[in-house]
């Protein structure tokens, strides 16, 4: 089967598969690549994504205080992986982004959006992850 993309406008596209034609904007070219991507390339990372995920649900068991904790005492990059590994689960990212500021929430967005836009490396996620777990160690100590 014959398939191409092509740009056809300055925020419209046509995917062509076989005889049909699909219009798609911008945003929805997106999702269908990062989706087909991640689809592709999942052997590669699933244990990592599953230690994400695995961290993720830790996170989310405890009280607000202490997500507002590990918020602050985490390094900046590994929250930003961390929130790009399990970037589908919406209670948790319900949990992260509604313990900070308009500000801060608005920032990490754009940074997870825009900074990680290609998919992870499974050795990203695990040392993230790996760093994540101890932050989250020591503030339940």
């Amino acid at each position: 089967m014959q398939t191409s993309i092509k740009k056809s406008g300055s925020n419209a596209y046509v995917l062509t598969l076989g005889e049909i034609e699909i219009a798609l904007d911008h945003q929805t070219l997106k999702k269908i690549l990062m989706e087909a991507t991640k689809i592709l390339l999942s052997r590669e990372n699933t244990g990592a994504e599953d230690e994400a995920r695995e961290l993720a649900t830790m996170i989310k068991a405890n009280d607000d205080i202490v997500v507002q904790k590990f918020i602050l005492a985490a390094e900046y990059e590994d929250i930003l992986i961390l929130l790009k590994s399990v970037e589908d689960d919406e209670a948790f990212n319900e949990k992260i982004y509604g313990n900070m500021s308009k500000k801060a929430r608005t920032l990490l967005t754009e940074d997870v959006e825009f900074k990680y836009a290609e998919l992870l490396s499974k050795a990203e996620i695990k040392d993230a992850v790996g760093r994540l777990k101890l932050v989250l160690k020591k503030l339940k100590a």
